[in-house]
């Protein structure tokens, strides 16, 4: 019985639940713990856990302290953040909330899906084509919302080449980016995944740079 806590995104507002981890249980919470420490928690890990010698870290008050995007936003500090993919339907949401909370924010985004009418006063927008790469903006940001993505499952089968090579280049770019300047990283997956990888390339593109996040995160501790 030691206590860990959770996060609980609903309504662009984090909220934080405590609760008791035993022995026997599953912990179905561990991406939620994953969110807040940015450690991979996984059922080993969790069997073990009286004997682990990072036990006295792991508690509420430790996690509540850590660095992370949702504590901060949690804790209400301003933030520098980049959106890509902001001129779409996802991105134009996520940025009415960030801008209405104070954070500084900046949107790429290529227009392909996006449109003009969604820009929002009090974010700064750019048109790029994160394929081939992020120019210096002139600022590091805190958190880069990587939301931008071909998300079409029908066009994907009829030219898949588009769907590979726009999702993957512009996630590992956005990623290098972040690793370059020390910015931490939010990646948009996709369900897809859940109905088989293998059965269009864009649900294969997305578990790709869920790939690549977890390439980063242990190679550049991004």
């Amino acid at each position: 019985g030691v206590n860990y806590a959770k996060c609980d995104y609903s309504d662009g507002i984090v909220s934080e639940l405590g609760g008791t981890l035993t022995t026997d249980e599953t912990f179905d919470e561990s991406y939620a713990l994953h969110l807040w420490t940015g450690k991979s928690v996984t059922n080993e890990f969790v069997k073990d856990f009286p004997d682990n010698p990072m036990e006295d870290w792991l508690t509420v008050d430790n996690i509540r302290n850590i660095d992370t995007p949702f504590n901060k936003l949690a804790r209400g500090h301003l933030m520098k953040v980049l959106v890509t993919g902001g001129a779409g339907f996802v991105g134009t949401n996520l940025i009415i909330r960030l801008v209405k909370d104070g954070h500084e924010v900046v949107s790429l985004d290529n227009y392909s899906t996006g449109v003009e009418e969604n820009h929002q006063d009090g974010c700064e927008y750019h048109n790029v084509d994160l394929v081939n790469g992020i120019s210096d903006l002139g600022k590091s940001p805190d958190v880069i919302f990587h939301m931008a993505a071909l998300a079409r499952i029908q066009p994907s089968i009829v030219k898949p080449h588009i769907t590979l090579q726009n999702n993957f280049m512009s996630t590992l770019n956005v990623l290098d980016y972040a690793r370059e300047h020390n910015s931490q990283v939010i990646y948009a997956g996709s369900s897809t995944r859940h109905h088989g990888i293998y059965k269009s390339p864009y649900a294969w593109s997305k578990l790709a740079g869920e790939n690549l996040c977890e390439l980063y995160s242990n190679l550049y501790d991004l």
